[in-house]
C-alpha cells in the first residue's frame, strides 16, 4: 500500500500562532507504559469473509510503550504535544483467510505476525470554566496514527501487510481536579467519519493522577504520574480495490515523571 505523509508542521505552526508568543509554563512528562493489543483484522482483494484475530496470530504479549508528553500553557490556551511507540511480534495461526494482490494466507495457516505503532498527537484546548481547583477544557487537534501490521505465512512465506500513516483530526476534552499535592485528570480525544470509501472511528483516553513531590503549585516543580491509556480503533476502507477491515484496542498502565519549568 502507499504510505501517506501528512503535512503536520504547518498545522503545529498554526496552533502555536493561535496560542500566542509567550510561554509562561512548560510541563515535560517522560513516561513508560506497558500496553496490550487485541482485536481483529481483515484484508482481501475480492470480498472480506472474516477477520483474523490478532491474539490468535500471536500478538498477545504486553509490550513497552516509551513516550513523552509536553504541555505548553498560555493561560486558557493549552497546547498538548505527545509521542510514543510500541511493537508487538509473535507467532500463531490465521483464523480467517487473508488475500491481497495475489498473496494468500489460508484459514489455520501458521503465521508470524508483527504490529508496529508510532503515535503522535497535537491538541489545542481552551479552558471553559477556569478555577484554581478544577479545569474543563475543549479543543481540537490532530493525531498521527502510524502503524505497520504484517502477517507472514510460515508455510508459503506469502505476506499480507497494511502500512499507513494516517492523520486523524480530533475533538478533545481535557479535565482535571486539584486536591492539595494530588491532581486527578483525563484527556479524551476522538473522531468518527463515514465518507465515500472510508468508515472509521478513533477514541483515545488518557486518565492519570500525579503527586507533587517537589516545588510549588506552578513553576519549578516535579511530580510522579501514574496513568492508564486506552485506544480504540475501527475502520473499513477500499484502497484501489483492496478491502481492509479492522477493529482493535490498545490499553495499559504507565508511569512517568513530570517536570514543570
Amino acid at each position: 500500500m502507499t504510505r501517506t505523509s501528512p503535512r503536520t508542521l504547518p498545522f503545529l505552526g498554526l496552533l502555536l500562532l493561535a496560542a500566542g508568543c509567550n510561554v509562561p509554563q512548560l510541563d515535560l512528562t517522560p513516561r513508560y507504559g506497558v500496553l496490550s493489543i487485541d482485536g481483529e483484522f481483515g484484508a482481501s482483494s475480492s470480498n472480506i469473509s472474516g477477520r483474523a484475530s490478532l491474539e490468535a496470530a500471536g500478538l498477545d504479549d504486553d509490550e513497552g510503550f516509551p513516550g513523552l508528553r509536553a504541555d505548553v500553557k498560555f493561560g486558557s490556551p493549552h497546547l498538548i504535544l505527545s509521542a510514543g511507540r510500541a511493537s508487538w511480534a509473535g507467532s500463531g495461526i490465521a483464523d480467517a483467510a487473508l488475500d491481497i494482490g495475489g498473496d494468500t494466507i489460508n484459514v489455520n495457516d501458521p503465521v508470524e505476525s508483527e504490529f508496529d505503532l508510532n503515535l503522535y498527537q497535537a491538541l489545542l484546548v481552551f479552558d471553559m470554566f477556569p478555577t484554581n481547583v478544577a479545569e474543563i477544557a475543549l479543543g481540537v487537534g490532530v493525531t498521527g496514527f502510524d502503524y505497520d501490521l504484517l502477517f507472514r505465512s510460515e508455510t508459503t512465506s506469502e505476506t499480507i501487510e497494511s502500512d499507513e500513516l494516517v492523520p486523524i483530526p480530533v475533538i478533545a476534552l481535557n479535565v482535571g481536579a486539584q486536591l492539595g499535592p494530588i491532581e486527578v485528570a483525563g484527556l479524551v480525544s476522538g473522531f468518527s467519519v463515514d465518507y465515500e470509501e472510508f468508515d472509521g472511528t478513533y477514541i483515545d483516553a488518557d486518565l492519570y493522577a500525579r503527586y507533587r513531590i517537589l516545588g510549588g503549585k506552578n513553576h519549578l516543580r516535579s511530580s510522579i504520574v501514574l496513568g492508564w491509556r486506552q485506544i480504540e480503533v475501527e475502520f473499513e476502507y477500499d484502497d484501489d480495490g483492496d478491502l481492509y477491515d479492522a477493529d482493535f484496542g490498545i490499553s495499559g498502565p504507565y508511569l512517568g515523571m513530570e517536570f514543570t519549568l
